[in-house]
């Protein structure tokens, strides 16, 4: 049940991304690539971590996960910086 809470509540952000960022006549593919893109994304997802619960142990998987998101939030930081800052006049 969180899964669909997830995608519910990103779905509508992949509609505002591609207005923002894709073409009029192309923002349907837009959509289209992200949804597939989560898709392949969740698989790997899945894989990785049965893997790793198969061969690690338990507090092993908890600081890869934490690590890893310390990391995305790092880098989605950096991308977003532009965004965050106050936009200067044109």
């Amino acid at each position: 049940m969180v899964v669909c809470g997830a995608f519910a509540a990103i779905l509508p952000a992949t509609v505002y991304l591609s207005n923002e960022l894709v073409n009029e006549a192309d923002q349907n593919k837009g959509q289209a690539v992200f949804v597939t893109s989560v898709t392949v994304d969740a698989l790997l997802a899945n894989f990785l971590g049965g893997w790793m619960f198969t061969f690690l142990d338990v507090k092993t998987v908890l600081i890869v996960g934490v690590v890893s998101s310390v990391i995305g939030t790092i880098v989605m930081l950096a991308a977003l910086r532009d965004n965050l800052s106050p936009q200067k006049a044109a």
